[in-house]
C-alpha cells in the first residue's frame, strides 16, 4: 500500500503553489519531495512550470518511477483541460 502525504506552504493566487510530500510504500518512507508549480501568463492561457526536487530513500523510490508517474499526471491534466 502506497500513502502520500502533502503540506502546502505556500499558495499565492495567479503566481505559484508550494508544497511539501512524503510518500510511504507499505509503512516504510521511500521518499520525501517539495515542490514548486510557477503559473506565467502566456498567448491563449497560462504556461506552468513545475520543479521538484526529492529525496529517494533505499531504493525504495527511484527518480525515473518518479518522473514518469509526475508525467502520466501532467499528461491527464493537460488533456482535461483542452
Amino acid at each position: 500500500m502506497y500513502t502520500y502525504a502533502a503540506s502546502y506552504e505556500d499558495i499565492v493566487p495567479v503566481e505559484r503553489i508550494v508544497y511539501g510530500y512524503t510518500m510511504q510504500a507499505d509503512g516504510t518512507l521511500i521518499s520525501v519531495s517539495v515542490t514548486t508549480v510557477e503559473f506565467a501568463a502566456a498567448a491563449g492561457g497560462t504556461t506552468p512550470t513545475f520543479t521538484e526536487q526529492g529525496v529517494f530513500l533505499d531504493g525504495g523510490d527511484t527518480p525515473a518511477v518518479r518522473e514518469k508517474g509526475t508525467g502520466e499526471l501532467l499528461d491527464a491534466l493537460g488533456a482535461a483541460l483542452a
